[in-house]
């Protein structure tokens, strides 16, 4: 690298999941501009370096202790040592760091969980962790900011959460949505299915905001009174071993031949269930965005999702769609029942005629990556 304008950029806790997708989407988009890029990463993470001024630093910090000590004191001496003196400082991880030198700072924003207005029990083993996110992470997130930090996010909830709760200038606060891909899904390939067969897709982790078990529970409600299930097939996107608690639940409840665990699945796979699938569900109370949203949309399929203020903004304008309030099985179930036996429902997506420009309506204007970029060069 030669002298030039450098933008450091601290990634080291994103290894998995969106935050993995949120750094390669990040590094791809770079320029071979005149500006060098030192990325912070951990060192399991394998990245493509697609041009001479970026610079991967790999650093093994995955415990909590460490994590603040890097945020403290250890990027700012590693900058020290190295005499690099950055132009614009990014966070791709939502949490500030101390800088001796003043400069720029950009958060990326992302994790909704300390927004949220769910509260945690720390006496509960699947909750604990989301406890101390909620008490204790916006601590981190705030810690070092000053009146130079600026914020990305992905939607408008997080920023009004963000002016009204925490008192940030809505002129210090960006909104840009996730890059959506384009789907053909015409040119998708649906899964085989066998006849008769309709496929309830849902694709998410089994965290427990993610909410399985409302789908579940839904299940319960229509076998218990009386609904014959023969042909209904459930689709989560993690094995039985991943969560005892809920392959547990279906079991109990004798709901063995209505489940599929699919396990993770490629990006080309997901697609092949939403164009097989008769019905798409969302029961997740805490997003940021909900990216499977905007993907079913594309396929045009019906979808159930958890009435919440993320749900309201990404499927703002689209036809086919059921908000629920969670914690109600029988009303996710007598929805459940009357798409998966609705005539209006195909192989492609809803039969009747389709406004796509309402599909449109959230994403046609987007910035993504682009605006964040465009950002960057106005910090600089």
């Amino acid at each position: 690298m030669t002298d030039k304008t450098t933008v450091v950029v601290n990634a080291t806790a994103l290894r998995t999941g969106g935050g993995l997708t949120i750094l390669r989407q990040f590094v791809s988009k770079i320029d071979p501009e005149n500006v060098n890029y030192i990325v912070f990463i951990d060192h399991t993470v394998q990245l493509n370096r697609p041009h001479d001024n970026i610079r991967f630093v790999k650093l093994s910090k995955t415990s909590m202790l460490s994590r603040i000590m890097w945020d403290a004191k250890g990027l700012n001496n590693w900058l020290y040592t190295h005499g690099v003196i950055p132009s614009l400082f990014i966070s791709l991880q939502n949490t500030s760091v101390r800088l001796s030198t003043r400069c720029p700072k950009l958060i990326y924003l992302h994790q909704p969980l300390p927004f949220s207005n769910k509260n945690w029990s720390i006496f509960k083993k699947e909750e604990y962790r989301f406890f101390l996110y909620k008490k204790f992470y916006l601590y981190f997130i705030f810690r070092y900011v000053d009146f130079d930090t600026q914020f990305v996010v992905q939607t408008e909830w997080i920023k009004q959460a963000l002016v009204t709760k925490h008192k940030i200038e809505p002129g210090r606060i960006e909104v840009f949505k996730p890059d959506q891909c384009f789907v053909e899904a015409e040119k998708t390939i649906a899964i085989d299915v066998a006849q008769g067969e309709k496929i309830i897709f849902y694709p998410a982790t089994p965290i427990i905001y993610k909410n399985h078990v409302e789908i579940i529970n839904a299940m319960c409600f229509l076998k218990d009174k009386g609904v014959d299930l023969t042909g209904v097939s459930v689709c989560f996107t993690f094995l039985e071993k991943d969560s005892p608690r809920l392959s547990g639940l279906v079991n109990r409840n004798g709901l063995e031949n209505n489940f599929k665990f699919l396990g993770s699945l490629s990006y080309a796979q997901v697609l092949s269930y939403y164009k097989a699938s008769t019905l798409v569900v969302f029961p997740s109370y805490i997003e940021t965005f909900g990216l499977p949203l905007a993907e079913a949309m594309a396929f045009k399929k019906p979808i159930l999702v958890a009435n919440e203020e993320y749900s309201r903004e990404v499927l703002k304008g689209y036809q086919w769609v059921e908000f629920l309030n969670i914690n109600q099985p029988d009303v996710w179930g007598s929805a459940v029942e009357r798409l998966v036996n609705s005539s209006d429902v195909v192989a492609d997506g809803m039969s009747t005629t389709s406004d796509k420009d309402g599909i449109k309506t959230s994403f046609g204007k987007q910035r993504g990556w682009t605006g964040f970029f465009e950002l960057i060069k106005k910090l600089l």
